[in-house]
């Protein structure tokens, strides 16, 4: 818990939520460390730049979706959103993640095959078995290498399209689209790399990017943000129904006269209390546990002592996919997020244009 609690500390002071002297000294103390991680992307990125790194081409066409920032800025349901575009006009998607939090240590390795699960989120991480569960007919491969997981698609699922999950970073694989994610509400943090800050790269990188999508918008959202590429605004938006872990489903109105006991092992899991509560969930504690949380026998130990005197608990999908309801101490359901955007006819024209250059025909209805 105080491991937890430290972890939350510091991202709030890196994304400039929280101010003052000790953390100004802590910024001095960071700073040099931050300026040697500055030189070595420079110097990294300059080299793609001039082609000194090899780009691999795959062959299909390829989307990436990333960030500058460390830690959620929502990838996930964009990711999903872009997954469910592509079915829609025919592709043949499939989509590639690092698979991180997961145990796998291999090349690469298929997580879905577009018809059943094959990897566990202990082993696959919890993302891509969440999107596997969200797209069962979309295949999803994890690889280090996210060439050797397009490959590794093209070769057994026979894809033409294929989103990489969290690759901005990641330019050994060249790209038709390059969406990078901005969280509306802190897209800088404190403005400082990491570890001073939470950003991985400077903010004059967005320039690779074809298009940045601001998520979390609200109205206190900065709608003049300079930015050296196109935009567009999103929210995210709890779903209307919750999925109860061991089978069955409930509208989520129906559990505002219950004592909710809410817990998340995300990046933001005070974003996802406040979207519980503005749902006027009835909310008795809330528990945030480290991102990517592996749940330990200890953690279910300590939420079914904090839980006590709750009706049933509530958590993420991304949390849901780890968990046994049979270990849980109380009736425990997920829920989703879906995006909602202001205007998504530049990114619905991106992906047109990309099936085009590609020769993907789009499906009619």
């Amino acid at each position: 818990m105080a491991m937890s609690r430290f972890r939350t500390l510091f991202r709030n002071y890196a994304t400039g939520r929280i101010e003052g002297g000790v953390f100004r000294l802590v910024t001095g103390l960071l700073l040099p460390i931050s300026w040697v991680y500055r030189f070595v992307i420079s110097i990294r990125n300059l080299l793609y730049d001039r082609r000194f790194r090899l780009v691999e081409n795959s062959g299909i066409a390829v989307i990436s979706v990333g960030n500058i920032a460390a830690g959620g800025t929502g990838k996930t349901p964009v990711v999903d959103f872009l997954v469910k575009e592509l079915v829609s006009r025919g592709c043949r998607v499939g989509m590639v993640s690092r698979g991180y939090g997961g145990t796998f240590n291999g090349t690469a390795a298929l997580v879905s095959n577009g018809h059943s699960q094959l990897l566990p989120a202990d082993q696959a991480g919890d993302e891509p078995v969440l999107l596997a569960r969200r797209n069962p007919t979309v295949p999803i491969a994890i690889a280090p290498k996210r060439i050797d997981g397009i490959r590794l698609l093209i070769e057994e699922c026979q894809v033409d399209c294929v989103v990489l999950d969290d690759a901005f970073q990641h330019r050994a694989v060249a790209r038709d689209l390059d969406i990078v994610l901005l969280d509306g509400q802190r897209p800088a943090g404190n403005g400082h790399l990491l570890p001073a800050g939470i950003l991985r790269e400077p903010f004059k990188s967005l320039r690779r990017a074809d298009l940045v999508i601001l998520t979390r918008c609200g109205p206190d959202s900065s709608a003049s943000l300079p930015l050296p590429v196109p935009s567009v605004r999103c929210r995210h938006q709890l779903a209307s129904e919750i999925s109860r872990l061991d089978g069955g489903t409930l509208e989520l109105k129906e559990i505002t006269s219950k004592r909710v006991f809410a817990f998340a092992g995300i990046a933001e899991p005070e974003a996802f209390f406040a979207s519980l509560r503005a749902a006027k969930i009835n909310l008795c504690g809330t528990f945030a546990f480290p991102d990517h949380v592996v749940y330990s026998k200890a953690q279910l130990a300590t939420l079914s002592t904090l839980a006590a005197g709750a009706d049933l608990l509530l958590t993420t999908e991304k949390d849901a996919v780890k968990l046994d309801p049979f270990h849980l101490p109380l009736p425990c359901y997920s829920v989703g997020m879906r995006l909602v955007f202001e205007d998504e006819l530049m990114l619905q024209q991106m992906i047109d244009r990309l099936c085009e250059k590609r020769g993907i025909s789009k499906v009619v209805v």
